[in-house]
């Protein structure tokens, strides 16, 4: 359900945020309202997105954006500006090779650990099966990448929340006398910054953390590989004209 009042609201809210006149406090508390009463579903989702941009800038006006952010932002904004609507589809690839292997898999492991219980083997299985999880993961996603692949329309990070930039196209038609705010300079070099030796660490944990996970977790990923793999495609739907 489309909310005029809700969605100029809310760009009035993000203009005055951008245009540093609120601090995040104030900003968050007034969105956080509008939330709490808004029935339109796209005013709900870029407020939960929203909430989780301004995370850790605190009570601070606008800080630390890059060029990125601000683009984002601008273009929360111009969809805003529209009575567009996403609309989700959802499709159900069946995987013969990848969901056999992983049923019988499945049942090998609850077998091994109905029989010997949480033993030295039973645990040894786990990461044997953990391994084989990790290899089957990397397989699956390739396959499942040259499966959507073949899609039409394929989300760009770099227009979204647009899907597509033909519905930039028909935004900025729709909002003939919209006015792209450009990004101020002091936004345009901030760069974070990373070093070198804390994503090596991360890397390490991230991978060592990612492991335990599959091997203690392995019979859950087993049943879910075998399910059939959901793809979730959005579209915006712009009302007829």
């Amino acid at each position: 359900m489309v909310s005029r009042e809700d969605r100029d609201t809310l760009i009035e809210i993000l203009d005055k945020f951008t245009g540093e006149e609120s601090k995040t406090g104030d900003f968050l508390q007034r969105i956080y309202k509008l939330d709490e009463s808004t029935n339109d579903q796209m005013v709900s989702e870029f407020i939960e997105e929203l909430d989780e941009f301004t995370d850790g800038m605190k009570n601070k006006t606008l800080y630390g954006i890059s060029k990125e952010g601000w683009d984002y932002l601008k273009r929360i904004r111009l969809l805003l500006k529209t009575d567009a609507e996403f609309e989700t589809k959802k499709t159900r690839h069946w995987m013969p090779i990848y969901q056999s292997i992983s049923l019988i898999l499945f049942i090998t492991e609850i077998s091994i650990f109905y029989n010997d219980g949480y033993t030295f083997s039973s645990i040894f299985a786990a990461i044997i099966f953990g391994l084989i999880i990790y290899f089957i993961s990397g397989f699956r996603s390739k396959s499942i990448d040259k499966l959507i692949s073949k899609q039409p329309e394929q989300n760009d990070y770099d227009i979204y929340p647009f899907i597509r930039y033909i519905d930039i196209v028909k935004a900025l038609h729709i909002t003939k006398r919209y006015r792209k705010i450009p990004c101020p300079d002091k936004f345009r070099t901030i760069k974070k910054k990373a070093c070198f030796f804390e994503k090596i660490i991360g890397d390490v944990f991230g991978a060592c953390g990612m492991f335990l996970g599959l091997a203690l977790l392995s019979p859950f990923t087993f049943l879910y590989f075998a399910l059939p793999f959901v793809e979730v495609k959005t579209k915006l739907v712009y009302p007829k004209s």
